[in-house]
């Protein structure tokens, strides 16, 4: 787009794919008044195995036989997770600790004390389930982490879970049908 500014609300982790809000040129002047919104997620989790990084792309830690669940056993452990509650963000995370991110030490191997902090959960809604894993979407406020979230729900269960995929699908009321892949911003600078 041949523009030196462009700012962003927030990244994503690198399993994850999306809807992020990019302002260009002048309108990275409002960044600012874009931080405290809600986001909306589709992810799949499976169950039995727990990593280090809460997701598919980390090293095993932890492995549990799952046995079945019913949908209204999995209901009520989803519903326990709606309103505020308290997370500790994942080690493998762009959160600062002394001025340095987390997966910094996390890749040195070293583990460091990282704060709690509050989160809102605002539902969380079962989409697809088959003998091991969930699909859900989860619409919850600034600075959740769904990793930690899928993690804290295999806890729930007793047998560890981690995320296979996760979609951000709507940032503070901007749908998905709103987004444009690189490809599209690529033909649209093109045609300038």
């Amino acid at each position: 787009l041949n523009e030196q500014r462009i700012g962003h609300t927030g990244t994503l982790d690198p399993l994850a794919s999306g809807l992020m809000i990019l302002t260009i040129g002048k309108a990275t002047k409002i960044l600012p008044f874009l931080n405290h919104h809600s986001k909306e997620y589709i992810c799949k989790m499976q169950f039995g195995y727990a990593t280090d990084s809460l997701d598919i792309t980390g090293n095993l830690t932890e492995q549990k036989k799952f046995n079945h669940i019913s949908y209204r056993q999995l209901k009520t452990i989803l519903d326990g997770f709606i309103g505020n509650i308290s997370q500790i963000p994942p080690m493998y995370s762009a959160i600062k600790v002394d001025g340095r991110p987390l997966y910094k030490y996390a890749r040195a191997g070293k583990t460091v004390e990282v704060p709690k902090r509050e989160v809102q959960i605002f539902y969380i809604k079962l989409i697809d389930k088959t003998a091991d894993t969930f699909t859900i979407e989860v619409y919850c406020s600034k600075g959740t982490y769904i990793r930690t979230l899928v993690e804290d729900i295999g806890q729930a269960l007793g047998c560890g879970a981690h995320v296979t995929m996760l979609r951000r699908i709507e940032v503070d009321g901007l749908p998905k049908g709103t987004m444009h892949t690189l490809e599209d911003i690529q033909k649209l600078a093109d045609n300038r």
